[in-house]
């Protein structure tokens, strides 16, 4: 008969043995769970900039450096991925340039089911998503894994998007474009890029420098004032002030040109 010692030894034996069998079963299904994409979502828009409307000035180069062409300032004032308006200093914004326009703020908003919206218009699977890298930083991946199709790749971190990639909606056949975010920094409670770079199958390249960021800006500066900009549009002093010191930045860095 074995004494009672000997069945503790026994169980304590039995446990440590299924302790170390399933153990490897047991951390390889949960090294290969992945946040749905409802939830990805969900912690993207708690941790970008966030806003109802917002302003920004940003400059915008091409590909085309063997042209010559020097940056273009812009403004945008955008409250939704079909709702904004861009203008530069000289006349009617992009005026000559191939880009994506800035329909992609959208993905900034903060709003989950705003950007579901935007995304599922895009073509983007939110039914799918994994773990993928983009270059040497983990991400998640919502959309499915073939080199063409619609998709959104977040840092596993920071749930923040670093690669949007879809096909226009007046594309020419299948013109793919992808665009990076890069530079994010903080602006205000959440994150936002500094550094926009997009690329089309066509070959067509750039990149927005962003100058200046403004949560819930109330509106385009379009009220009445004896002062105008360059483009034409009437300015208020405290926007004249703040146009100005953009654009001494801009020129400083580019008046040689």
């Amino acid at each position: 008969m074995i004494s009672y010692a000997g069945r503790t030894a026994l169980r304590t034996l039995f446990l440590l043995v299924c302790v170390l069998v399933l153990a490897p079963v047991s951390s390889k299904d949960a090294s290969g769970y992945v946040v749905p994409p409802e939830q990805l979502l969900k912690f993207m828009a708690e941790n970008v900039v966030g806003f109802e409307t917002l302003g920004i000035a940003w400059e915008q180069s091409t590909g085309e450096e063997e042209t010559g062409e020097a940056p273009v300032l812009v403004e945008v004032w955008f409250r939704s991925y079909d709702d904004y308006s861009a203008r530069h200093r000289e006349g009617p914004a992009w005026e000559g340039r191939t880009g994506p326009g800035a329909g992609f703020l959208e993905l900034f908003c903060g709003k989950r089911h705003r950007t579901e919206r935007f995304l599922a218009g895009k073509g983007v699977d939110l039914d799918t998503s994994a773990y993928t890298r983009l270059d040497t930083t983990v991400a998640y991946r919502i959309g499915r894994d073939m080199p063409d199709d619609p998709v959104i790749l977040l840092e596993k971190s920071r749930f923040i998007p670093l690669l949007l990639r879809f096909e226009p909606e007046h594309g020419r056949g299948r013109e793919i474009l992808e665009i990076r975010f890069q530079d994010y920094r903080r602006v205000g409670d959440g994150w936002f890029p500094h550094e926009i770079l997009y690329r089309a199958a066509s070959g067509v390249t750039g990149s927005y420098t962003v100058l200046d960021v403004r949560p819930n800006e109330p509106g385009p500066p379009r009220v009445p004032s004896v002062e105008r900009s360059k483009g034409g549009e009437a300015v208020t002093g405290g926007e004249s002030e703040r146009l100005e010191r953009v654009i001494r930045a801009f020129e400083e860095r580019y008046g040689d040109r």
